[in-house]
Protein backbone atom coordinates (compact mmCIF):
# COMPACT_ATOMS: atom_id res chain seq x y z
CA UNK A 1 0.00 0.00 0.00
CA UNK A 2 1.53 3.61 -1.34
CA UNK A 3 1.32 5.80 2.39
CA UNK A 4 2.28 9.36 1.62
CA UNK A 5 4.96 10.99 4.03
CA UNK A 6 3.33 13.79 5.82
CA UNK A 7 4.82 16.69 4.14
CA UNK A 8 3.21 15.60 0.52
CA UNK A 9 -0.08 14.96 1.84
CA UNK A 10 -2.81 17.26 -0.59
CA UNK A 11 -4.05 20.22 1.79
CA UNK A 12 -6.97 22.53 1.71
CA UNK A 13 -5.97 25.88 2.14
CA UNK A 14 -8.58 28.81 3.76
CA UNK A 15 -8.17 32.43 4.46
CA UNK A 16 -7.02 31.91 8.20
CA UNK A 17 -4.97 28.20 8.02
CA UNK A 18 -4.14 25.43 5.97
CA UNK A 19 -5.45 21.74 6.71
CA UNK A 20 -3.69 18.53 5.44
CA UNK A 21 -5.92 15.75 3.73
CA UNK A 22 -5.27 12.64 4.07
CA UNK A 23 -6.93 9.31 1.82
CA UNK A 24 -7.79 5.84 2.94
CA UNK A 25 -4.78 4.62 2.28
CA UNK A 26 -3.19 6.53 5.15
CA UNK A 27 -6.84 6.64 7.03
CA UNK A 28 -5.68 3.02 8.92
CA UNK A 29 -1.85 4.35 9.93
CA UNK A 30 -2.89 7.36 11.11
CA UNK A 31 -5.78 5.90 13.10
CA UNK A 32 -3.36 3.72 14.49
CA UNK A 33 -1.05 6.70 15.67
CA UNK A 34 -3.36 8.31 16.90
CA UNK A 35 -4.67 5.50 19.31
CA UNK A 36 -0.90 4.57 20.06
CA UNK A 37 -0.32 8.32 21.37
CA UNK A 38 -3.73 8.45 23.46
CA UNK A 39 -3.04 5.36 25.08
CA UNK A 40 1.05 5.50 25.82
CA UNK A 41 0.41 9.06 26.86
CA UNK A 42 -2.76 8.67 28.81
CA UNK A 43 -4.18 11.68 26.77
CA UNK A 44 -8.01 12.13 28.36
CA UNK A 45 -8.79 15.31 27.65
CA UNK A 46 -11.80 16.62 29.37
CA UNK A 47 -15.36 17.12 27.58
CA UNK A 48 -16.59 20.40 26.78
CA UNK A 49 -19.41 19.74 28.76
CA UNK A 50 -17.21 18.34 31.63
CA UNK A 51 -15.36 21.61 31.52
CA UNK A 52 -18.81 24.09 31.43
CA UNK A 53 -20.49 21.96 34.33
CA UNK A 54 -16.91 22.53 36.60
CA UNK A 55 -16.60 25.96 35.65
CA UNK A 56 -20.41 26.21 36.87
CA UNK A 57 -19.69 24.61 40.18
CA UNK A 58 -17.03 26.67 40.63
CA UNK A 59 -18.94 30.04 40.43
CA UNK A 60 -21.95 29.00 42.11
CA UNK A 61 -19.80 26.80 44.39
CA UNK A 62 -22.30 23.68 43.24
CA UNK A 63 -25.77 25.72 43.63
CA UNK A 64 -27.27 24.56 40.22
CA UNK A 65 -31.00 25.27 41.88
CA UNK A 66 -30.30 29.36 42.27
CA UNK A 67 -27.08 29.89 40.48
CA UNK A 68 -26.27 31.95 43.52
CA UNK A 69 -22.40 33.45 43.49
CA UNK A 70 -21.05 33.72 46.50
CA UNK A 71 -20.50 37.20 48.06
CA UNK A 72 -16.59 37.46 47.17
CA UNK A 73 -14.45 39.05 44.18
CA UNK A 74 -13.34 37.37 41.62
CA UNK A 75 -11.23 37.71 38.48
CA UNK A 76 -11.40 35.46 35.00
CA UNK A 77 -8.72 35.76 32.64
CA UNK A 78 -9.88 34.28 29.35
CA UNK A 79 -7.68 33.71 26.93
CA UNK A 80 -5.99 31.11 24.10
CA UNK A 81 -3.05 30.43 22.15
CA UNK A 82 -1.75 32.16 19.17
CA UNK A 83 -1.75 30.68 15.78
CA UNK A 84 -1.70 27.52 18.00
CA UNK A 85 -1.10 24.64 15.84
CA UNK A 86 1.62 25.84 13.35
CA UNK A 87 3.36 27.54 16.12
CA UNK A 88 4.12 24.61 18.80
CA UNK A 89 7.79 24.33 18.52
CA UNK A 90 7.99 20.59 17.03
CA UNK A 91 11.49 20.13 17.94
CA UNK A 92 10.87 20.29 21.38
CA UNK A 93 7.61 18.17 20.52
CA UNK A 94 10.63 15.62 18.62
CA UNK A 95 12.52 15.54 21.73
CA UNK A 96 9.57 14.55 24.23
CA UNK A 97 8.61 11.56 22.12
CA UNK A 98 11.84 10.20 21.46
CA UNK A 99 13.01 10.94 25.05
CA UNK A 100 9.72 8.92 26.45
CA UNK A 101 10.52 5.69 24.27
CA UNK A 102 7.06 5.25 24.32
CA UNK A 103 6.20 4.97 20.53
CA UNK A 104 6.69 1.99 18.66
CA UNK A 105 9.56 2.54 15.45
CA UNK A 106 7.09 2.28 13.05
CA UNK A 107 4.97 5.41 14.99
CA UNK A 108 8.37 7.49 14.82
CA UNK A 109 9.67 6.75 11.19
CA UNK A 110 5.75 8.04 9.98
CA UNK A 111 6.26 11.12 12.49
CA UNK A 112 9.81 11.83 11.38
CA UNK A 113 9.21 13.60 7.79
CA UNK A 114 6.72 15.80 9.46
CA UNK A 115 9.77 16.99 12.20
CA UNK A 116 11.96 17.27 9.54
CA UNK A 117 10.19 19.36 6.95
CA UNK A 118 10.52 22.94 5.99
CA UNK A 119 7.31 22.37 4.50
CA UNK A 120 5.27 21.67 7.85
CA UNK A 121 5.19 24.67 10.09
CA UNK A 122 4.31 23.05 13.92
CA UNK A 123 1.84 20.33 14.31
CA UNK A 124 -0.44 19.49 10.88
CA UNK A 125 -3.73 20.71 11.20
CA UNK A 126 -6.60 18.02 9.91
CA UNK A 127 -4.93 14.85 11.05
CA UNK A 128 -6.27 12.35 13.32
CA UNK A 129 -3.20 12.49 15.70
CA UNK A 130 -2.82 16.39 15.84
CA UNK A 131 -4.79 16.90 18.98
CA UNK A 132 -2.79 14.20 20.69
CA UNK A 133 0.41 15.66 19.82
CA UNK A 134 -0.58 19.02 20.98
CA UNK A 135 -1.71 17.48 24.18
CA UNK A 136 1.49 16.07 24.49
CA UNK A 137 3.32 19.08 23.61
CA UNK A 138 1.55 21.07 26.31
CA UNK A 139 1.60 18.54 29.18
CA UNK A 140 3.67 20.87 31.24
CA UNK A 141 2.92 24.02 29.81
CA UNK A 142 -0.66 23.37 31.91
CA UNK A 143 1.57 22.53 34.83
CA UNK A 144 3.42 25.58 34.82
CA UNK A 145 0.18 27.53 33.96
CA UNK A 146 -1.35 26.40 37.50
CA UNK A 147 1.60 26.53 39.95
CA UNK A 148 2.77 29.96 38.32
CA UNK A 149 -1.16 31.60 39.06
CA UNK A 150 -2.38 29.19 41.57
CA UNK A 151 -5.77 29.49 40.59
CA UNK A 152 -9.28 28.51 42.01
CA UNK A 153 -9.89 26.71 38.57
CA UNK A 154 -8.05 26.49 35.48
CA UNK A 155 -8.79 24.72 32.29
CA UNK A 156 -7.75 24.40 28.66
CA UNK A 157 -10.08 23.04 25.80
CA UNK A 158 -7.62 22.64 23.07
CA UNK A 159 -6.22 26.48 22.77
CA UNK A 160 -8.68 28.14 24.68
CA UNK A 161 -7.93 28.69 28.32
CA UNK A 162 -9.91 30.14 31.50
CA UNK A 163 -8.21 31.02 34.93
CA UNK A 164 -10.85 31.86 37.90
CA UNK A 165 -9.87 33.23 41.04
CA UNK A 166 -10.43 34.82 44.20
CA UNK A 167 -9.60 38.72 44.74
CA UNK A 168 -6.52 38.82 46.88
CA UNK A 169 -7.38 40.63 50.40
CA UNK A 170 -4.81 43.09 49.41
CA UNK A 171 -5.81 43.75 45.84
CA UNK A 172 -5.34 42.65 42.30
CA UNK A 173 -1.96 43.63 40.46
CA UNK A 174 -3.31 42.86 37.07
CA UNK A 175 -0.17 43.30 34.93
CA UNK A 176 1.63 41.55 36.97
CA UNK A 177 -0.35 38.75 36.39
CA UNK A 178 -0.78 39.17 32.60
CA UNK A 179 3.23 39.26 32.98
CA UNK A 180 3.49 35.71 34.53
CA UNK A 181 1.28 34.68 32.08
CA UNK A 182 2.90 35.72 29.20
CA UNK A 183 6.58 34.22 30.53
CA UNK A 184 4.94 30.99 31.13
CA UNK A 185 3.94 31.07 26.88
CA UNK A 186 7.31 32.34 26.60
CA UNK A 187 8.77 29.08 27.78
CA UNK A 188 7.13 27.09 25.74
CA UNK A 189 7.85 28.90 23.17
CA UNK A 190 4.15 30.36 22.64
CA UNK A 191 2.11 33.37 22.54
CA UNK A 192 -1.02 34.17 23.80
CA UNK A 193 -3.41 35.94 21.60
CA UNK A 194 -3.77 39.38 23.02
CA UNK A 195 -6.61 40.16 21.08
CA UNK A 196 -8.48 38.02 22.02
CA UNK A 197 -7.83 37.76 25.89
CA UNK A 198 -10.55 38.97 28.37
CA UNK A 199 -9.85 40.02 31.82
CA UNK A 200 -13.18 40.29 34.24
CA UNK A 201 -13.30 41.76 37.62
CA UNK A 202 -16.57 40.56 39.41
CA UNK A 203 -17.83 42.08 42.47
CA UNK A 204 -20.79 41.07 44.56
CA UNK A 205 -23.54 43.30 43.35
CA UNK A 206 -22.12 44.26 40.19
CA UNK A 207 -24.41 43.12 37.08
CA UNK A 208 -22.15 44.43 34.13
CA UNK A 209 -19.91 41.72 34.23
CA UNK A 210 -19.74 38.72 31.63
CA UNK A 211 -17.64 36.87 29.72
CA UNK A 212 -17.35 33.96 26.84
CA UNK A 213 -16.30 30.83 26.92
CA UNK A 214 -16.14 27.19 24.93
CA UNK A 215 -19.87 28.84 22.96
CA UNK A 216 -21.16 30.17 26.01
CA UNK A 217 -21.94 33.77 27.82
CA UNK A 218 -21.79 33.69 31.61
CA UNK A 219 -23.64 36.83 33.03
CA UNK A 220 -23.31 37.99 36.64
CA UNK A 221 -27.11 39.73 37.31
CA UNK A 222 -27.81 40.62 40.98
CA UNK A 223 -25.41 37.50 42.59
CA UNK A 224 -26.65 34.60 40.24
CA UNK A 225 -24.85 33.53 37.08
CA UNK A 226 -27.29 33.71 34.27
CA UNK A 227 -25.62 31.46 31.00
CA UNK A 228 -27.20 32.01 27.39
CA UNK A 229 -25.64 31.51 24.20
CA UNK A 230 -21.95 33.55 23.49
CA UNK A 231 -23.41 36.25 20.67
CA UNK A 232 -21.70 34.96 17.47
CA UNK A 233 -22.82 31.33 18.52
CA UNK A 234 -26.33 32.18 18.85
CA UNK A 235 -25.91 34.27 15.08
CA UNK A 236 -24.96 30.95 13.39
CA UNK A 237 -27.83 29.27 15.05
CA UNK A 238 -30.55 31.64 13.76
CA UNK A 239 -28.61 32.12 10.28
CA UNK A 240 -28.98 28.35 9.85
CA UNK A 241 -32.47 28.06 10.68
CA UNK A 242 -32.83 31.28 8.16
CA UNK A 243 -30.52 29.41 5.49
CA UNK A 244 -32.12 25.97 5.75
CA UNK A 245 -35.56 27.82 4.83
CA UNK A 246 -34.22 29.84 2.35
CA UNK A 247 -33.09 27.18 0.26
CA UNK A 248 -36.58 25.14 0.57
CA UNK A 249 -38.43 28.33 -1.09
CA UNK A 250 -35.73 28.34 -3.49
CA UNK A 251 -36.29 24.15 -4.31
CA UNK A 252 -38.99 22.64 -6.51
CA UNK A 253 -41.24 22.07 -3.03
CA UNK A 254 -41.03 18.75 -3.52
CA UNK A 255 -42.23 16.07 -0.95
CA UNK A 256 -38.54 15.27 -0.24
CA UNK A 257 -37.24 19.08 -0.07
CA UNK A 258 -39.99 19.51 2.39
CA UNK A 259 -38.70 16.63 4.65
CA UNK A 260 -35.05 17.90 4.01
CA UNK A 261 -36.56 21.06 5.73
CA UNK A 262 -37.92 18.97 8.55
CA UNK A 263 -34.94 17.19 9.31
CA UNK A 264 -32.48 20.03 9.20
CA UNK A 265 -34.74 22.41 11.64
CA UNK A 266 -34.87 19.14 13.92
CA UNK A 267 -31.11 18.66 13.43
CA UNK A 268 -30.56 21.88 14.79
CA UNK A 269 -32.68 22.03 17.30
CA UNK A 270 -33.22 18.92 19.26
CA UNK A 271 -30.67 17.87 21.51
CA UNK A 272 -29.45 14.75 18.50
CA UNK A 273 -27.91 11.61 19.12
CA UNK A 274 -26.09 9.93 15.95
CA UNK A 275 -22.83 8.40 15.33
CA UNK A 276 -19.61 10.67 13.59
CA UNK A 277 -17.56 9.41 10.51
CA UNK A 278 -15.80 7.01 12.24
CA UNK A 279 -19.06 5.50 13.96
CA UNK A 280 -18.46 7.12 17.15
CA UNK A 281 -21.21 8.48 19.02
CA UNK A 282 -21.39 12.38 18.73
CA UNK A 283 -24.21 14.45 20.17
CA UNK A 284 -25.54 18.14 18.18
CA UNK A 285 -28.13 20.44 17.99
CA UNK A 286 -28.72 23.34 20.42
CA UNK A 287 -30.75 21.14 23.09
CA UNK A 288 -27.47 19.24 24.12
CA UNK A 289 -24.75 22.15 22.84
CA UNK A 290 -26.16 24.56 25.07
CA UNK A 291 -27.91 22.18 27.62
CA UNK A 292 -26.59 24.08 30.68
CA UNK A 293 -28.75 27.72 29.50
CA UNK A 294 -30.45 28.92 32.00
CA UNK A 295 -31.58 32.41 30.60
CA UNK A 296 -34.37 31.45 28.11
CA UNK A 297 -34.72 34.78 26.60
CA UNK A 298 -32.44 33.83 23.42
CA UNK A 299 -34.13 29.93 23.46
CA UNK A 300 -37.60 32.07 23.18
CA UNK A 301 -36.17 34.10 19.82
CA UNK A 302 -34.75 31.01 18.21
CA UNK A 303 -38.30 29.90 18.59
CA UNK A 304 -39.88 33.08 17.22
CA UNK A 305 -36.85 33.08 14.39
CA UNK A 306 -38.02 29.96 13.54
CA UNK A 307 -41.66 30.28 13.36
CA UNK A 308 -41.77 33.16 11.60
CA UNK A 309 -39.34 31.31 9.14
CA UNK A 310 -41.46 28.58 8.26
CA UNK A 311 -44.27 30.96 7.55
CA UNK A 312 -42.77 32.31 4.83
CA UNK A 313 -42.41 28.61 3.01
CA UNK A 314 -45.87 29.06 1.54
CA UNK A 315 -46.60 25.60 3.12
CA UNK A 316 -50.01 23.50 3.65
CA UNK A 317 -51.54 23.68 6.50
CA UNK A 318 -50.38 20.13 8.01
CA UNK A 319 -47.22 20.83 6.69
CA UNK A 320 -46.69 23.87 8.49
CA UNK A 321 -48.65 22.97 11.47
CA UNK A 322 -45.86 19.72 11.62
CA UNK A 323 -43.02 22.10 11.53
CA UNK A 324 -44.27 24.51 13.64
CA UNK A 325 -44.83 21.67 16.69
CA UNK A 326 -41.04 21.15 16.20
CA UNK A 327 -40.56 24.30 18.70
CA UNK A 328 -44.34 24.33 19.90
CA UNK A 329 -43.44 25.16 23.52
CA UNK A 330 -44.79 23.02 26.61
CA UNK A 331 -45.64 23.85 29.66
CA UNK A 332 -42.76 22.68 31.16
CA UNK A 333 -40.16 26.08 31.03
CA UNK A 334 -37.46 25.61 28.65
CA UNK A 335 -39.20 23.16 27.04
CA UNK A 336 -37.14 23.02 23.40
CA UNK A 337 -33.82 22.72 25.22
CA UNK A 338 -34.89 19.07 26.64
CA UNK A 339 -36.03 17.67 23.34
CA UNK A 340 -34.22 14.54 22.28
CA UNK A 341 -33.78 12.30 19.19
CA UNK A 342 -31.69 9.74 19.23
CA UNK A 343 -30.86 8.52 15.19
CA UNK A 344 -28.43 5.26 16.98
CA UNK A 345 -31.70 3.84 17.90
CA UNK A 346 -33.77 4.14 15.12
CA UNK A 347 -36.55 1.11 14.39
CA UNK A 348 -36.11 -0.42 10.77
CA UNK A 349 -39.55 0.80 10.74
CA UNK A 350 -38.27 4.17 11.97
CA UNK A 351 -35.57 4.04 9.14
CA UNK A 352 -37.54 2.81 6.31
CA UNK A 353 -39.72 6.06 6.97
CA UNK A 354 -37.10 8.27 6.74
CA UNK A 355 -36.30 6.91 3.62
CA UNK A 356 -39.52 6.98 2.60
CA UNK A 357 -39.81 10.61 3.18
CA UNK A 358 -36.45 11.60 1.70
CA UNK A 359 -37.12 9.41 -1.73
CA UNK A 360 -34.13 6.98 -0.66
CA UNK A 361 -34.09 3.75 -2.63
CA UNK A 362 -30.80 2.49 -1.81
CA UNK A 363 -31.14 -0.65 -0.12
CA UNK A 364 -29.22 0.81 3.56
CA UNK A 365 -29.05 1.44 7.17
CA UNK A 366 -26.52 3.27 7.13
CA UNK A 367 -27.04 6.85 8.79
CA UNK A 368 -24.32 8.13 6.62
CA UNK A 369 -26.65 7.54 3.77
CA UNK A 370 -29.16 9.13 5.52
CA UNK A 371 -27.53 12.47 6.58
CA UNK A 372 -25.95 12.83 2.66
CA UNK A 373 -29.27 13.64 1.58
CA UNK A 374 -30.63 15.86 4.28
CA UNK A 375 -27.79 18.02 3.87
CA UNK A 376 -26.78 18.04 0.05
CA UNK A 377 -26.49 21.39 -1.23
CA UNK A 378 -26.32 23.05 2.05
CA UNK A 379 -23.85 25.25 0.48
CA UNK A 380 -25.97 25.81 -2.27
CA UNK A 381 -27.36 29.30 -1.67
CA UNK A 382 -25.10 30.50 1.62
Amino acid sequence: MNIKKIPSLDKIITEKRSFYTFTDNEKDSFYKLKNELEYKYGIKPLSRDAIIKELISTITHGDYKNYSIPKAGLYIIRTDIKNFFPSINKHVLYRKLTKSSLLSKQSLDTLKPMFFSSKVDGIPLGLPFSSALSEIYLEHFDEDLQSTINPLYYFRYVDDIILINYIPHDGLDLNNEINKIIDVFKKHFLEPNLSKTEFILYEPKTNDKYFSYLGYQFNFENNQLRISIASSKFKKVTDRIKNYCFLYRNSNKTKKDYWKLYYRLKNTLYGIRSYNKNKKIMNFGVGYTYKYVNDYEQINEIIDVTQAQILTCNLKNKERKLLINLVKPSSQENSLLKKRYDYTKLTPNQMNKIKMNLNITKNTTELKDIFSVIYKNIHKFK
